[in-house]
């Protein structure tokens, strides 16, 4: 897979934060998506619909820079705790400077890599 980064400049979201803020949330949601992703891989096929990270749901409606970041690659998934998002393509998003953006990196076993995979 091609692999697109996103993150705003002047955002970090601690992972105590992110956690707290889910631990919080009286309705969580019980999307079970690990499962059917490790049977997408385990059968070659695509991963992309099964992306889905518990810690966005818990943090995404305080924060307007991961709004935008949605509403600009809406395809895009929060990596981790946060602020980063990637999405499973290169983009051409409308993003203001206060977002950096990394398009060209490779999908590989154990992370992400640039040129020369």
């Amino acid at each position: 897979y091609e692999v697109t980064l996103i993150k705003p400049k002047n955002l970090g979201i601690s992972a105590k934060e992110a956690y707290t803020r889910y631990a919080n949330k009286e309705a969580k949601p019980q999307k079970e998506m690990t499962e059917k992703m490790l049977s997408a891989l385990s059968s070659n096929k695509d991963i992309r619909p099964f992306l889905y990270n518990d810690l966005e749901y818990a943090i995404f409606d305080d924060f307007e820079e991961l709004q935008t970041i949605k509403r600009a690659v809406p395809k895009s998934i929060m990596s981790g705790s946060g602020s980063t998002y990637f999405v499973l393509e290169n983009i051409n998003a409308d993003l203001n400077k206060n977002y950096q953006v990394i398009n060209g990196l490779k999908f590989i076993p154990h992370g992400v890599c640039i040129n020369n995979c």
